[in-house]
């Protein structure tokens, strides 16, 4: 074939349309899983790589594992999903091989009791006779129902004991999770203890929508997400704290026992048990205990941070202190009492350097 043939069939091609990633429901760095526009039954895919190769010989190698990798986890989802539980998996390759579109791609076409007299003998017209067109907006909903799916299977949601539940891919009761959200591979669900909850007396995990929340992140019982949370790898957050809506946390923050952070908040660093940051407070520093005592379980008097307040990185707020609203604290300093709203501080310790902002 040659470059002017191949770039005309490549511009009609409907699997190289944009679009087409709108009934995407697995989406990997070289192939789609998609729903077929025609299918024998709900659920029918395809496997399409993003380059366009025409036939399988044209495929690269890394090409044809991903495909086949995924061909593998779509029909776990569809099991899972209720839609079959055997499949045929076809590649028709080339015209005379009944290939109608010359995108290469796998068929995955769910098989269910009595839809063919005779299973081995499925290329018969009587399957082909139950081909229908699927509409647009089922196959967008279809679509956006097993990816949520498959973001909240055990594959993607560590559970550690005593809530380990093996290969299931039953989430626990007190796990809710309100989609859509995304939780990527290695974040751990329930931390390590059994009857932690918060101030509410509830010991239920609540992320609600719109939540990204990367690997490597732990968060235990009790504790409640608003919407369009968002954080970086390695955020660790303890039993009984609950954060507000539109919150960004970066990448290895603590935050520990019963902590309280509003709404619109950036927050990094370490936050001890109790404290407590109000709305819009972008929080860069350490906010501590004076340590009084020397048992680690005991709540001491936290920080406050008040509405709009500003605490630069590196910074120490120490013991039972208010952080009053718009104040801010520059990078490093050491703050030990209460710092006034709309006061700038900095230093070791930390001393007024301007009236007010």
């Amino acid at each position: 074939m040659n470059a002017a043939m191949l770039n005309t069939w490549q511009s009609e091609c409907p699997f190289c349309d944009i679009l087409v990633n709108r009934r995407a429901f697995i989406d990997k760095a070289d192939c789609l899983v998609i729903l077929a526009r025609h299918a024998v039954h709900k659920g029918q895919s395809l496997v399409i790589p993003k380059r366009h190769v025409s036939d399988l010989t044209g495929l690269t190698d890394a090409e044809l594992c991903s495909m086949m990798l995924s061909t593998k986890e779509a029909i776990k989802a569809l099991q899972k999903a209720g839609v079959a539980e055997d499949f045929n998996v076809v590649v028709n390759d080339g015209v005379f091989a009944g290939q109608t579109v010359p995108h290469v791609h796998i068929h995955i076409i769910p098989r269910q009791a009595g839809d063919c007299a005779e299973p081995k003998r499925w290329l018969s017209d009587r399957l082909f006779e139950l081909l229908k067109e699927v509409s647009k907006s089922e196959l967008e909903e279809t679509a956006l129902a097993l990816r949520t799916d498959l973001l909240i299977t055990n594959e993607k949601i560590n559970i550690v004991k005593p809530y380990t539940v093996g290969t299931s891919r039953t989430i626990p009761t007190w796990i809710k999770i309100n989609q859509p959200c995304i939780i990527e591979d290695g974040v751990i669900l329930g931390g390590y203890g059994s009857d932690n909850m918060n101030s509410s007396g509830n010991a239920d995990i609540i992320i609600d929508q719109g939540a990204n929340i990367r690997s490597g992140s732990i968060i235990y019982r009790g504790v409640h997400i608003g919407k369009n949370f968002d954080c970086g790898h390695n955020v660790l957050i303890r039993d009984g704290t609950i954060i507000g809506s539109d919150v960004y946390v970066y990448s290895g923050t603590q935050i520990h026992r019963d902590v309280c952070i509003g709404d619109s908040c950036v927050i990094a660093g370490w936050l001890g048990n109790g404290s407590v940051v109000e709305d819009k407070v972008k929080m860069f520093g350490h906010l501590v205990h004076a340590y009084e005592t020397d048992r680690g379980s005991i709540h001491e008097p936290a920080p406050l941070i008040r509405a709009g307040a500003f605490i630069g990185w590196n910074s120490t707020v120490i013991g039972g202190v208010e952080i009053g609203s718009s104040a801010v604290v520059g990078a490093g300093s050491v703050v030990a009492s209460n710092i006034a709203a709309s006061t700038v501080v900095a230093g070791n310790p930390a001393r007024k350097i301007e009236s007010s902002l």
